[in-house]
């Protein structure tokens, strides 16, 4: 999992220069609502991660990096650093009718987001939403999704660009 979230921040370094304008936020509440909407449905393994628990995440990174000098627990801290909250939602093992009408809501509420990347591997697509300000220093509030793999990555917070920079030169 770390591997993946740093190797998405270092592709978006790349598309930092060919995103649009902020087409509109990530409708954090929306998602949140349609994630607790299906959370109780058979299938659905759904991971919430709050201000409490990403501190305390945050916090155990930065003990395990210092203690154990571990330096890919550094990293995942400095990543963190910005992030408020999070949910991960698996819903591989629901039925074909749940998973189609949860994958229609969620592509309603994230038509409204900017895409910043989709990348295909064969039918296999990861979708990736979120915000790039303006000045291309910080990134916010992003969703990775992927509809076959039946997979949804929500992050709320912000990840300066520049530690992205520092974390892909090392």
């Amino acid at each position: 999992m770390k591997k993946f979230i740093i190797a998405f921040l270092l592709i978006s370094l790349s598309i930092i220069g060919f995103a649009q304008k902020n087409k509109g936020t990530v409708p954090k509440d929306r998602l949140m609502t349609l994630i607790s909407e299906y959370s109780g449905k058979d299938g659905f393994d759904v991971v919430k991660i709050g201000s409490i628990g990403t501190s305390a995440m945050k916090t155990v990174l930065n003990l395990s990096a210092a203690k154990e000098n571990d330096e890919d627990a550094r990293k995942m801290a400095e990543l963190m650093k910005g992030i408020k909250k999070m949910a991960i939602v698996d819903y591989d093992s629901c039925n074909s009718g749940t998973r189609d009408t949860f994958n229609a809501k969620l592509e309603k509420i994230l038509d409204s987001s900017e895409l910043l990347m989709e990348m295909k591997d064969g039918d296999d697509i990861m979708k990736i939403y979120g915000i790039v300000d303006k000045d291309g220093t910080t990134l916010h509030d992003f969703v990775m999704y992927a509809p076959q793999d039946c997979a949804l990555i929500c992050m709320f917070g912000s990840i300066p660009m520049e530690t992205v920079m520092k974390i892909a030169e090392k």
